[in-house]
C-alpha cells in the first residue's frame, strides 16, 4: 500500500493511475470470464 509521504511525492501519480489501470484490467478480465463460463 502506498502511505501517506508516497503520496506527496510527485512520482505517486503514475503509481495510482498504474493501480486505477490495474483495477480496471482485473474487473474486465472478470467480465469476459463471467461471459466465457456462460457461453
Amino acid at each position: 500500500m502506498i502511505s501517506a509521504q508516497g503520496a506527496m511525492k510527485p512520482r505517486s501519480r503514475t503509481v495510482w493511475y498504474a493501480f486505477i489501470v490495474h483495477d480496471l484490467c482485473a474487473k474486465i478480465n472478470a467480465m469476459l470470464v463471467k461471459n466465457a463460463s456462460r457461453m
